[in-house]
């Protein structure tokens, strides 16, 4: 991958679209023909795509993390990438690194805390009762990079960009302890 296609690229469009835990039927109806349609419509040239989303969650078939549970059988990565790049359209994957729920929950030696002990959650509790409705960023699930969440980045970044043939990965949320 040369970086060539992005710099004369004049139409880039991202999907972005964090889901969580509200409500597996998110996505369970997903129209992946209706999106191409529309991303070609819009003249697109590339279109970044879920990959990993804030939760955790991967919207791939994946034997490392844990696939978004409302896209059933369906891989959304694979199906988008295939379609998007039959319509000459180059696709990057968003990929949330450190703000990651499920590692955060599952391995509570692996979050970000500052030199007190306090997680951005602990903080975001302190802010919202001084200033409610403000830093609503700070509720993320940071876990550190300085943990084996590191190790398990890596391994879900070389299963993606092994499996599928994408043009680029967006990391996005790999920030450390930027609240205090």
């Amino acid at each position: 991958m040369n970086g060539k296609w992005l710099e004369t690229s004049f139409a880039w469009l991202m999907l972005d679209g964090h889901r969580g835990e509200y409500d597996p039927r998110f996505l369970s109806k997903l129209n992946i023909n209706r999106i191409v349609e529309q991303c070609v419509t819009s003249g697109a040239k590339v279109v970044t795509i879920m990959g990993k989303d804030i939760s955790g969650y991967a919207w791939y078939n994946t034997k490392i993390g844990l696939k978004y549970p409302g896209l059933g059988d369906l891989d959304y990565v694979g199906e988008m990438t295939k379609r998007l790049h039959e319509k000459n359209i180059k696709v990057m994957i968003l990929f949330l690194t450190l703000a990651d729920k499920r590692l955060w929950i599952r391995h509570p030696d692996w979050r970000q805390v500052d030199a007190e002990g306090k997680t951005r959650q602990d903080y975001f509790v302190e802010q919202q009762k001084k200033w409610p409705g403000t830093a609503r960023w700070m509720k993320f699930h940071m876990v550190c990079p300085n943990s084996p969440a590191r190790q398990e980045i890596i391994k879900q970044v070389k299963e993606v960009t092994a499996n599928y043939n994408i043009d680029g990965i967006w990391f996005d949320m790999y920030d450390f302890t930027t609240y205090c």
